[in-house]
């Protein structure tokens, strides 16, 4: 996939990438801690001290506070109803365009606005320049994260004996998810660490997130934050990794800007915590939660925010063509979504009645119906099959997959919801699987099948359906086109 930092295509792309990947297909990142997808959010639960937080959702007027609420009452039943601290990662494009507004008025503390920024490594130099007296040293043990830690107390004012933790027991148990490093500078006492960083990695996803970065004061301003960076991407490069992601503050982005990253959309924390005020209480204050954020590196003048973008929910009527010159996974996953999307946008615009109404006798074939049958078929083939779950049909316990075409009495927000949830547990679990030939057993046809099949069976599905749907849009309102 090419990257034109001055396309707007280009950059939705990347974006729907990135969403895909990054959030609706995140992975724990401690020991302990469940990612699951649960109403219309996917959210992290980790036991102290983990990261809890909000990590996607796909809200609109009518379903943002009583999501809002439900997610807050899982976070502050925790512990035997002590609560534990949670963030809720909002991004510019996510619906509806007031959840900031909405989720400050339930009690959660807004952060200060940051960028997600990216940058294609193969654009990136990855041979780090540093001054005489500097080196780099990787961090691999219990002594290199002390040096982290120390860094972390000069550089900032605060010691972070969480983020410690959280860096060590990462290095020890999942090494491929990590690669840190540490600045050393020579002074006239021996060397000191002035600086120090770490890569984050997911294995199958297209990104890599840059982490720390922070640097003492009196060694700012001396090309350490660059190096650092090109440190990381000759890491990247290495392992085939082919984008960086940053969520940058207004002063590191001037920095990024000149490295080769650009901007895709802005995002901005909301916490929550245990002893979190309502809004109608100002006595008290919040407890903190642990920072997800790149600090800032020296200080530079900053420069006017993009204004942001508004719309997208997960399943977006917004069409992106699969890359011409893919691998077969990005390629296969491409198309399904561009196949989703199809279906999305076949029924964009209509009222229930209308995506009830039924094609011509003796057919009872409709656009909602064919919404609730591709549920079925997501659910069948990712979580029953690949997952190996033991779940019914959502409109059939007797396992009959024609109920789902009947759509008597069934509405958009219904169907949607049970089409979108199954669509955020398919994507989980294909991101999840180690490649496209993992198989599993497929009780129907009492036969073992691979992901790839599965993935080829999807998109067969959709493409069947979409042509259905082409002929039912244009039987409503006159609408035809693929």
């Amino acid at each position: 996939m090419t990257f034109d930092q001055d396309s707007d295509p280009d950059r939705r792309r990347l974006l729907a990438q990135y969403d895909r990947e990054m959030r609706l297909g995140a992975r724990p990142d401690g020991t302990g801690a469940v990612v699951e997808a649960t109403g219309r959010v996917v959210r992290q639960t980790s036991p102290p001290p983990g990261w809890n937080a909000v990590l996607w959702s796909g809200l609109d007027e009518s379903t943002a506070d009583a999501e809002i609420a439900a997610q807050v009452a899982h976070y502050a039943a925790l512990d035997g109803g002590a609560g534990r601290p949670f963030e809720w990662k909002l991004y510019a494009h996510d619906g509806p365009t007031d959840l900031g507004a909405r989720l400050a008025a339930a009690g959660l503390e807004p952060g200060e606005p940051e960028t997600l920024m990216v940058a294609r490594v193969a654009d990136l130099p990855r041979e780090p320049e540093l001054a005489p007296g500097l080196r780099l040293v990787a961090v691999t043990d219990a002594a290199g994260v002390a040096l982290m830690e120390e860094v972390h107390d000069r550089a900032f004012g605060a010691p972070r004996p969480d983020l410690a933790h959280q860096i060590l027991t990462q290095l020890t148990e999942r090494p491929d998810t990590i690669a840190a490093v540490v600045a050393l500078a020579a002074t006239p006492d021996g060397e000191r660490p002035v600086s120090a960083a770490r890569l984050e990695m997911t294995p199958g996803t297209a990104f890599a997130g840059l982490w720390g970065g922070g640097t003492v004061a009196e060694w700012r301003g001396r090309g350490i934050y660059r190096a650092l960076v090109a440190y990381r991407a000759a890491i990247a490069a290495a392992r085939g990794i082919p984008y960086l992601q940053v969520d940058a503050s207004p002063m590191s982005r001037p920095i990024l800007e000149r490295l080769g990253f650009t901007p895709l959309t802005t995002t901005r924390e909301y916490n929550w915590a245990p002893n979190t005020p309502s809004p109608n209480r100002t006595d008290l204050e919040p407890a903190p939660t642990p920072a997800r954020t790149e600090p800032e590196p020296e200080p530079e003048p900053a420069r006017t925010e993009p204004e942001p973008e508004t719309g997208a929910q997960i399943m977006t009527t917004e069409r992106i063509g699969p890359p011409l010159t893919g691998g077969e996974r990005e390629t296969l996953r491409a198309f399904l979504d561009y196949h989703r999307a199809t279906l999305a946008m076949k029924c964009e615009g209509l009222t229930d009645e209308e995506l009830r109404r039924r094609s011509m006798p003796p057919s009872t074939l409709s656009l909602l119906g064919l919404v609730r049958h591709m549920a079925e078929v997501e659910r069948t083939w990712f979580r029953r099959t690949m997952n190996g779950e033991d779940l019914p049909l959502r409109w059939s316990a007797e396992g009959d997959y024609q109920a789902a075409y009947d759509a008597t009495g069934a509405t958009r927000a219904e169907a949607f919801a049970a089409w979108e949830e199954e669509v955020a547990h398919a994507r989980r679990i294909e991101q999840a699987a180690e490649s496209l030939d993992v198989t599993a057993h497929n009780k129907n046809w009492d036969e073992d099948v691979s992901l790839r099949l599965v993935m080829l069976h999807l998109i067969h599905e959709y493409a069947r359906h979409n042509g259905h749907a082409d002929f039912l849009r244009e039987g409503i309102d006159g609408t035809v086109g693929a």
